[in-house]
């Protein structure tokens, strides 16, 4: 389990790394504003997709991938750990390891950025359709 650990770690502060450098940049380019005629909207949806190809689908995919295979060792945990659950009853805290349940923790936060990331994709590839409309 250490070296699982360890190596969950370190591809952890990388997607971190990423996400914190990167969030602000996908934020900015959700808030632009739209400019009124759609030619003047060229450079702003450039930008836009650039964001989306280089920083928000990459963040998005590394952390699927940290999740997706993280992911068994965590069911294997939370099977083993409810087997001895219901057959130790309170007894169970006795097995109890820090390193699991912060193991844990880890794979669910992953989880949840996986998640987030995409849905970050998603506003962005929205917010460019929007701008993509034709004037009425």
């Amino acid at each position: 389990m250490s070296d699982t650990m360890s190596a969950a770690s370190l591809f952890f502060a990388v997607i971190g790394l990423f996400y914190g450098s990167w969030f602000g940049d996908i934020q900015t380019e959700l808030r632009r504003e739209k400019a009124i005629h759609r030619p003047d909207r060229t450079s702003t949806i450039r930008d836009m997709e650039a964001a989306k190809r280089s920083k928000a689908v990459p963040l998005a995919l590394v952390s699927t991938v940290f999740a997706v295979v993280l992911l068994p060792d965590l069911v294997q945990l939370f099977a083993s750990a409810t087997r001895s659950f219901w057959n130790d009853g309170l007894g169970a805290f006795c097995h109890y390891s820090s390193v699991k349940t912060l193991f844990s923790a880890m794979v669910i936060i992953g989880c949840v950025m996986s998640v987030h990331a995409w849905h970050l994709v998603v506003k962005l590839n929205n917010r460019i359709a929007s701008f993509k409309v034709k004037d009425e």
